[in-house]
């Protein structure tokens, strides 16, 4: 006998009922209903959108908090001329500050 076939010991101290038939896994026939197709694509949607703003505000906070002045110099400018991008720098900066920078980069 090689190591790949099973060997039944004879002195087992319960006995194995090969006659019992397995379980049989559950068959769900239930269809998925529209308000629950619905529920799942808002609740998607929700959890993107909050995965985008979480990124970028850790994107923006830093960026203008880290060690670099002219990177956050850089990306406020950068920012605000760009109407998409506009409201970053002020998830994380002060409007005064936002403003005494730009006035900075006209000069």
């Amino acid at each position: 006998m090689n190591n790949n076939e099973f060997q039944r010991t004879e002195n087992l101290p319960f006995e194995i009922d090969e006659t019992k038939q397995r379980r049989k896994p559950k068959e769900n026939n239930k269809k998925t209903s529209g308000t629950t197709v619905v529920v799942r694509i808002l609740v998607s949607i929700v959890l993107s959108a909050f995965l985008v703003f979480t990124l970028a505000w850790t994107y923006a906070y830093t960026v203008v908090h880290g060690p670099s002045e002219a990177m956050k110099e850089r990306f406020v400018a950068e920012s605000s001329e760009n109407g998409l991008t506009s409201w970053l720098p002020h998830l994380v900066l002060p409007s005064d500050e936002i403003d005494e920078i730009l006035e900075r980069r006209a000069d």
